[in-house]
C-alpha cells in the first residue's frame, strides 16, 4: 500500500514538472534573441533625422518646404517629434511597416533611443559596411541649418510633399501654419545640396560646448540680487551710524547751551542795546556767540569725540544760542522791544524821544526848537524861539499825574534862560497842587496835543 502511494506521488511530481517545462519553454523562446533575416536589416543611406512621430520624419525630409530654412521651425519639429540624428554606420532592424513608413530599432540598442520611423528612401537593405558607431546628438550649427553639410536629411520622396505638409500640421505651433517665404537663392542652394556618399563615415564633431541652462541663469540672477542687497544693507548701516553720531553730538551741544542759559541771557541784554536812533545793534552780541561756540562748545564737542560733526551743526547751534538767550528768566521769550519814534507819540516811547516829539510839534508851528536834555540846561527840556520870543518847555512822559516839582523846574528854567514864558507839557494829568502853583507863577500847563495850538 505504501509502495503504491509512493509510486503515485512520484508520477504526479513528474507530470507537474513536465507541465511546468511545457509552459516555460515558449516564454523562454520568446525572450531569447532570434537572428533576423537579411531582408529585415537596414542602415541609413545618409546622415538624416528619424523620429518617433512619422509625420516629423516626413516634415524634416521634405526639402521643398520653405520652412526648412527657418531654424526655429526645425528645432520645434525635432523637439516635438522626438527626432534623432542617424548615421550610415548604424545597424537597424525592422519591426513593422505601415503607411509607407518603416518602424526600425537600432542594433545594438542605444540608451534613450526608442524605435524610429524611417522613409523607405532613407534606408538601404543590409548591414552597414562600416563598424557601428555610437550616435551623437546633432551639433548646434546643424540645428540652426539642418540642410547644410553632412547632416542633411534624406532627399524628398516624389509625390510626398503635399501629404507630409498636411500630416504634420498638428505638431506645429500656431505661428508655423503659414510658411515664411524664404530667399529664392537660399532656398535653391539648400534644396540642391548634394547628399554625402553612403560610405562616408560620420565625421561630425561631438558638441562639447553646452548652452547655459535655466538653472545657471537663475543662479546668476540670484547672485546679482544678493550682491545688490548686500550693497544696500552696508549703505543703510553706514548711513544709520552717521545719523546716530550726529544726534549724539547735538545732544552734547544742546546740553551745554541749556546749562549756560542764564549767562547767555545776561550777556545778550548787556550787548544788544539800541542806539540813539532806536536801532538795536547786534554786532557785539554776534561776536559773543562766536566766542562762546569756539571757546566752549567746540572744546566740549572735541573732548567727547565728536569734533568732526561741528561743521554740520554750527549753523543750527547759532540759532539755538539765540533762542535760549532770548528767553527770560522764567523761561518765556522776551517780547520784541518797542522801537521808539519821536515822530509818532506812543506811551511806551523813550522819554528823550518824547522831548523830541514836543520839539517837532513846535517846529511844525514855526518855532526854532531844540532839545537840551543832553546839556541839562537848568530844567529846560526844550528851548524854542520865534520872532524874538523865547519859551522854555518842561516835558514829562508820565503814567500818573504831574506834581509841583515839574512846575518849579519850569519856572526856574524861565528865570535862568530869561524866557518870555514857561510851559509844562505832559501826556497825563496835573495834580491840584501843581495847578495852584502854576497859577501863581505864571507857568502854563498843557497836554502835548495842545502845544501846536498854543504855540501858534
Amino acid at each position: 500500500m505504501k509502495a503504491e502511494t509512493r509510486s503515485s506521488i512520484r508520477q504526479r511530481a513528474i507530470s507537474a514538472k513536465a507541465l511546468i517545462v511545457t509552459a516555460f519553454v515558449p516564454v523562454l523562446a520568446a525572450t531569447l534573441p532570434v537572428p533576423a533575416n537579411a531582408q529585415d536589416i537596414y542602415h541609413p543611406a545618409a546622415p538624416a533625422y528619424a523620429c518617433v512621430n512619422p509625420r516629423a520624419t516626413r516634415a524634416l525630409a521634405n526639402h521643398a518646404d520653405p520652412r526648412q530654412n527657418d531654424s526655429g521651425w526645425v528645432r520645434f519639429v525635432i523637439s516635438d517629434g522626438r527626432c534623432f540624428m542617424v548615421s550610415p554606420s548604424e545597424k537597424w532592424e525592422a519591426i513593422t511597416s505601415q503607411g509607407g513608413m518603416l518602424l526600425l530599432r537600432r542594433d545594438p540598442p542605444r540608451v534613450g533611443m526608442p524605435p524610429l520611423s524611417f522613409l523607405p528612401a532613407q534606408v538601404v537593405t543590409g548591414a552597414p559596411s562600416l563598424p557601428a558607431a555610437v550616435a551623437v546628438p546633432p551639433p548646434a550649427d546643424t540645428l540652426d541649418n539642418p540642410a547644410a553639410g553632412a547632416l542633411s536629411p534624406a532627399p524628398p520622396i516624389a509625390g510626398d510633399t503635399a501629404t507630409s505638409t498636411s500630416d504634420i500640421s498638428h505638431i506645429l505651433p500656431e505661428g508655423w501654419q503659414k510658411p515664411r517665404l524664404a530667399d529664392p537663392d537660399t532656398t535653391q542652394s539648400s534644396t540642391h545640396t548634394p547628399a554625402p556618399s553612403p560610405d562616408a563615415p560620420n565625421t561630425t564633431p561631438r558638441s562639447t560646448t553646452g548652452t547655459p541652462t535655466s538653472d545657471s541663469g537663475g543662479t546668476a540672477a540670484l547672485v546679482i540680487v544678493l550682491i545688490f542687497a548686500a550693497i544696500i544693507a552696508v549703505w543703510w548701516v553706514r548711513r544709520r551710524a552717521r545719523e546716530q553720531r550726529l544726534q549724539h553730538a547735538w545732544q552734547v551741544i544742546d546740553t551745554e547751551i541749556e546749562s549756560q542759559a542764564s549767562a547767555l541771557q545776561v550777556r545778550r541784554i548787556q550787548l544788544a542795546t539800541p542806539d540813539h536812533y532806536g536801532t538795536v545793534n547786534l554786532v557785539k552780541w554776534h561776536k559773543e556767540i562766536e566766542y562762546f561756540c569756539s571757546s566752549r562748545l567746540v572744546t566740549i564737542l572735541s573732548a567727547a569725540g565728536y569734533g568732526d560733526q561741528w561743521p554740520l551743526l554750527s549753523q543750527h547751534t547759532y540759532q539755538r544760542v539765540e533762542e535760549v538767550a532770548s528767553r527770560s528768566r522764567t523761561g518765556t521769550a522776551i517780547p520784541p522791544r518797542y522801537m521808539s519814534d519821536p515822530r509818532v507819540f506812543d506811551p511806551r516811547m523813550d522819554p528823550i524821544d518824547y522831548e523830541r516829539h514836543c520839539a517837532l510839534l513846535l517846529e511844525q508851528a514855526g518855532w526854532d526848537a531844540r532839545v537840551t536834555q543832553a546839556s541839562g540846561d537848568q530844567g529846560a527840556d526844550v528851548i524854542a524861539i520865534r520872532n524874538g520870543m523865547k519859551i522854555v518847555v518842561q516835558c514829562k512822559l508820565y503814567s500818573s499825574p504831574v506834581g509841583n516839582k515839574a512846575v518849579q523846574e519850569a519856572y526856574t528854567a524861565k528865570q535862568h534862560q530869561g524866557a518870555d514864558a514857561a510851559i509844562v507839557v505832559t501826556n497825563a494829568e496835573f495834580t491840584p497842587q501843581a495847578r495852584q502853583l502854576a497859577s501863581t507863577t505864571g507857568v502854563y500847563l498843557l497836554h502835548h496835543q495842545q502845544l501846536p495850538e498854543f504855540a501858534a
